[in-house]
This record gives C-alpha cells, structure tokens and sequence, in this order.
C-alpha cells in the first residue's frame, strides 16, 4: 500500500508543537509526539510502562490530561486520547476489538515544541525517506550579515549583540560563528559574515520579510565619531579617514589622511581616536 498525504492541516512557518496533528497520511492522523516518547508499540488499553508515563506527561502539558503519570493506561488517559483526536475531527480508533488506544502509525517524533514548519508535502503526495510528510528546523534559526574589518573585531563568537526585527523593540542574542574574510560579491561588500541567532519569541518565519537590524550591546565610549563608510585601511592593515583638501584663498591644500583606532560603533557610526596624522602629496 502507497503511504500518501490524504489531508494537509499545516502551511509553512506555522508552528508545530507535541499532540498536535501533522497530518492525515492514507486517510489517518497522524500526531506529533514528544522526542522524549520512547514509542515502540500500539499502546492500547490496559498496558503500562515507561512509554505511558511520557505519554501522560505529554498529554498534560497539551493541556488534554489530568491527574498523576502513572504509567497505566486506563480510562483517563484514553480519555485524553480521544480528546487529542476529537479535536481534530477524528475518532480514536479500536486497536483490538472493543479495546481503543494509540497506534505506532498514527504518530510522528517531534525534537522539540512550538517548532516552525519548513516544507510540507501536498496532498496527494507519496510519503518516503526522501519526501517526509513534514520538515521543521532542529538548530536554532539564525540572521546573517556582512560586516567589514573595522566592523568585525565588535561581532567575536559569543559576543552579546542587539537585534532588531522590523519596528519591534530590539531583543538581546549573541553571535553564533563569525566566518573567514570574504572577497566582494555583486549583492555584498567585502568583508565577514556573521550568524546571529534569532531572539527568543521571534519566529523565523516573520523576521524572513522583514528588516533585521544587528548591533553591538553596552556602553558606546564617547569620542568623535564618522560615518562607517568614512573608514579605511591600507594595504599594511592600519586604519584612517581621508580629509578633503580645502581651498583658502585661491589655495587648495592637499588631502590629509587621519590614522584612527575605532573604538566603538553604533547607528552607522564609528567612535573613533586620531593615533597621527599625515598630508598626502599630490
């Protein structure tokens, strides 16, 4: 028999969570369940065990269980149970003649709660390893961005930064990886990309049409400062801004370039120190 998606609960980006439906594969439900479910059976009326506790557990976080996990399952938990199904608009099925109970078939391991979905497969669509009925994420969803050289020494793996997603209030994250230097690219500047996790409470699937705004955390040290893309380096690695010549008098001056250290960067500015100065000859 061809296992087949009969019915499509869920889109991308909706959230996935333990008891709730996945799907309807070759005409039944199929719910998710907790990773930590050591499912290895029907569990029908009547057994005990382990897998009935999680399964206790389970069905009281999802609000649908009352009562001690005592690892038997009996009238309250198949009570439960045909809660979970009722909600969904099915019944829960007869395992053994006048005996009901969980099916292996009609469940699917979760790694964790309120998981967004990535893909999802059509109705009508064969299930295989290949083709699972669902996808969701199990590492943390992440924002990357480019920084350049002046940039990269405030974004160390581990370092707090400050994202912002959209017009929301900016939430507290840290960086994940930070990348090796990267040469330009038509979409992208030169420079390092960093991944950056996505607050808590953030769902990727909003930050994906939105603005995401990273930036560093704490005390921004007082000091002159320019815009980012005032700032150069040379090719022996030392940092400067180039001031324009000026005209006084009929005079113009040479260009001056102005060694700097950064100190700090905010708001698409960089706190700088003067180290020297020099006059460029023409």
């Amino acid at each position: 028999m061809r296992v087949v998606v009969s019915g499509r609960v869920h889109a991308i980006g909706d959230t996935v969570s333990a008891g709730d439906l996945v799907a309807e594969v070759s005409g039944a439900p199929v719910f998710a369940v907790s990773e930590q479910l050591p499912l290895y059976r029907d569990l029908t009326e009547g057994v005990q065990g382990n897998d009935v506790v999680e399964l206790q557990k389970m069905l009281s976080k999802a609000g649908l269980h009352s009562g001690a996990a005592d690892g038997r399952l009996q009238d309250r938990t198949i009570g439960a149970l045909a809660r979970m199904y009722s909600r969904v608009g099915y019944e829960l099925p007869e395992l053994l003649p006048g005996t009901r109970g969980l099916p292996l078939a009609h469940t699917a391991k979760l790694p964790g709660d309120g998981l967004s979905v990535v893909s999802v497969a059509q109705i009508g669509e064969e299930v295989t390893t290949d083709r699972p009925v669902m996808t969701v994420p199990t590492s943390p969803s992440v924002v990357t961005a480019r920084v350049d050289m002046v940039q990269v020494d405030a974004f160390t793996v581990g370092a707090d930064v400050s994202v912002q997603v959209g017009s929301t209030e900016p939430e507290l994250s840290r960086v994940l990886s930070v990348s090796a230097f990267r040469e330009a690219e038509p979409s992208n500047p030169a420079g390092y990309d960093i991944a950056v996790a996505l607050p808590e409470g953030v769902e990727a699937s909003v930050a994906i049409d939105q603005p995401v705004i990273i930036s560093e955390t704490g005390d921004i040290p007082m000091g002159p400062g320019v815009p980012l893309s005032a700032i150069r380096r040379d090719a022996s690695g030392k940092t400067y801004v180039l001031l324009p010549s000026v005209s006084i008098g009929g005079t113009s001056s040479p260009p001056v370039s102005m060694g700097v250290i950064v100190t700090g960067q905010a708001a698409g500015y960089a706190i700088i120190q003067v180290i020297q100065r020099c006059r460029l000859e023409r």
